[in-house]
């Protein structure tokens, strides 16, 4: 199964739909999932449908525009578990497993500078997580999305937030924190492989506006995440920031997001093998 998300933020959607066609079609996109996609997805459907050989279905409940919208393979089936302002879950199965798949569009530092904000909110979409595992005992989870934290900030690592660890051989049992009763989930979070490329673009976005002297320039704000069981069946090469089409170049010459055409984030893939789902 291929995975697509991509925060294309709300300046040219005529650009980003016609990049979005070729993107599903070179890549076999099963699921994509979009932030701040301006357009329904119903008419993203009928326009990508024109051109591919997949009919895809729109599965997202009608969510403010900045947020989260997603369409699928009909080869899948998709149940909306739960759509909240920020962060929406689903169990995605076809005739032999399922999973479920939690997209989220957290808050932005700019906008929301108290990292409490961005802490409540992690910690609650992963509370939901653990629900929903529980309730389809189904506890194979991609969370995937602009988390806007980065993988080596308190929110994706600490046992109160995602708990997501970038060692794929710390996953026997969950933590439990000494003097309580408390278990804590663990995900495998490969994002982290970003942080050893050679050549940008190094993650899916940067920034260096007023940063001062704490500038790291390139955030990896946009993550997947993995439920442990899930690592036998995780791509190697996965997850990749995808940097061009057949028609549509996502860089500039620097290395850097083409914002001006397209978004200040790359779209960020991910792949499970066909012989889990």
């Amino acid at each position: 199964m291929n995975i697509l998300f991509w925060n294309t933020n709300r300046k040219n959607p005529e650009n980003v739909t016609a990049c979005l066609c070729e993107l599903l079609s070179e890549n076999a996109i099963d699921l994509l999932i979009l932030a701040e996609y301006p357009n329904e997805t119903k008419a993203l459907c009928k326009t990508i449908n024109k051109k591919s050989n997949i009919e895809y279905n729109s599965i997202t409940s009608v969510l403010p525009p900045k947020n989260l919208r997603a369409i699928i393979n009909p080869k899948y089936s998709a149940k909306n578990l739960q759509a909240e302002a920020r962060y929406q879950i689903l169990h995605i199965s076809n005739q032999q497993n399922g999973i479920i798949v939690a997209a989220i569009h957290g808050y932005d530092i700019r906008n929301h500078p108290k990292i409490k904000d961005r802490e409540t909110l992690i910690r609650q979409f992963k509370t939901d997580i653990i629900e929903h595992e529980q309730k389809q005992k189904c506890p194979h989870t991609v969370a995937i999305g602009d988390f806007n934290v980065s993988p080596y900030e308190e929110p994706a690592f600490t046992t109160d937030g995602m708990h997501a660890l970038p060692f794929s051989d710390s996953f026997e049992k969950p933590t439990k924190v000494k003097g309580t009763n408390t278990k804590h989930k663990k995900f495998y979070n490969p994002t982290w492989r970003f942080f050893a490329n050679v050549k940008p673009p190094f993650t899916t976005y940067r920034y260096e506006k007023d940063s001062g002297t704490s500038a790291f320039y390139w955030y990896a704000l946009d993550q997947v995440m993995i439920s442990p069981s899930l690592i036998p069946f995780w791509d190697e090469n996965s997850p990749k920031i995808i940097t061009k089409t057949a028609n549509h170049n996502l860089i500039k010459k620097t290395g850097q997001p083409n914002t001006d055409i397209y978004s200040d984030h790359l779209p960020l893939f991910c792949q499970l093998k066909e012989d889990f789902i």
